[in-house]
């Protein structure tokens, strides 16, 4: 596979983690040539990391893209302001790697997937907790079929509230003091994980969901007015699934990166808690009463999994698992569900997806 350049925009919050942690990593095959962002404190702070050349630090990224080749940009900016930078990728015709989600509304998420799709270009989606290795154990697991058909799952995002008050609720923005907006970007920017990690282990899509979203009272013991909500979900090869998100516990429980995920299969259950794996089961032999497993091997995990099958995918491999052609299915899944918690009513997610491609 031979080694690609990409432009990395956005250096703010979660740009910085990238810079940090993730650019690094990919180095033997993805090499980033510049790095762009209109923020000039965010900017400067990305320079300190000296990753790049002080000229390769850009507050415009069509001058990025002018002055640097490359085959793709990492897109790690807000929701909301997605579109834009789509559309200069599709003018330079570079591909692109965008973190989730990849547009805050089900209707962007469509306009993206069509002006990528005109254009001929590829883009994917950094899913990346499903890939973690503890999630991607669990999966390999079930998949084996060697504890018996899969019956049931349960996901939980159960954070301490005072440790997320600036992050979720704090930030300024006036959309994030209505009930909608921040269930919509509770949902579409952190149980989205979940629902995604789900449709690995099941290894289908969603059928049904039905999802119950709140918002805690000062009474609670709240300043802040955190959120929790519950989704049932029906695959569409019938299993069940219960997802519990909550900004709001007195304690973080399973933060992010430490979800807890539990598979009830017919003859165990398996369990994947805070990068732990655990089988229990009362059954009998061969399966054991409890017992913790050792975790997936591979090369790589998470984002860096992610980053090296896309650009194996742009060397001519396979079409990745997070390409947006499969990451329609679980943006359906996210915004059925925000609907759902408004309406009060169970919502058939194909159908769902259906209205909107059609629209």
């Amino acid at each position: 596979m031979s080694k690609l350049k990409f432009i990395h925009v956005g250096t703010g919050s979660f740009g910085m983690y990238w810079g940090r942690n993730i650019i690094p990593k990919v180095a033997p095959f993805a090499e980033c040539v510049a790095a762009a962002d209109i923020d000039p404190e965010a900017l400067n702070d990305f320079k300190a990391l000296s990753l790049l050349p002080d000229d390769k630090h850009y507050h415009s990224l069509r001058d990025a893209l002018s002055e640097n080749e490359c085959d793709f940009i990492t897109v790690v900016v807000m929701p909301g302001d997605r579109m834009p930078i789509i559309d200069l990728a599709i003018e330079f015709g570079v591909d692109v790697l965008c973190e989730k989600p990849a547009a805050g509304t089900m209707d962007d998420y469509v306009t993206i997937y069509r002006k990528m799709k005109a254009a001929g270009r590829k883009i994917a989606v950094t899913m990346s907790h499903r890939y973690e290795r503890e999630k991607q154990t669990l999966e390999r697991m079930v998949k084996s079929g060697a504890y018996g058909k899969l019956n049931f799952l349960y996901g939980r995002l159960a954070m301490q509230r005072a440790k997320y008050r600036n992050r979720r609720y704090d930030g300024g923005d006036p959309l994030m003091r209505t009930p909608y907006h921040k269930a919509r970007r509770d949902l579409s920017e952190g149980v989205i994980h979940e629902y995604d990690t789900l449709r690995g282990v099941a290894g289908c899509d969603a059928s049904k969901v039905f999802c119950r979203y709140w918002q805690f009272e000062p009474g609670d013991g709240s300043e802040i007015n955190p959120s929790a909500s519950l989704s049932v979900v029906t695959m569409e090869n019938g299993v069940r699934c219960l997802v519990e998100h909550s900004y709001a516990y007195a304690v973080t429980a399973n933060g992010w990166g430490n979800e807890h995920f539990r598979a009830e299969c017919s003859n165990a259950t398996i369990i994947a808690d805070n990068r732990k794996v655990t089988v229990m089961s009362g059954m009998g032999l061969p399966y054991p009463e409890k017992a913790d497993m050792p975790l997936a091997e591979g090369e790589y995990f998470d984002h860096a999994l992610l980053i090296r099958d896309f650009c194996a995918w742009l060397n001519g491999g396979p079409e990745p698992q997070t390409s947006l052609e499969d990451n329609m299915q679980c943006a359906a899944l996210t915004f059925a569900a925000l609907e759902s918690a408004f309406c009060e009513k169970e919502i058939d997610v194909q159908e769902f997806l259906r209205r909107h491609m059609e629209k």
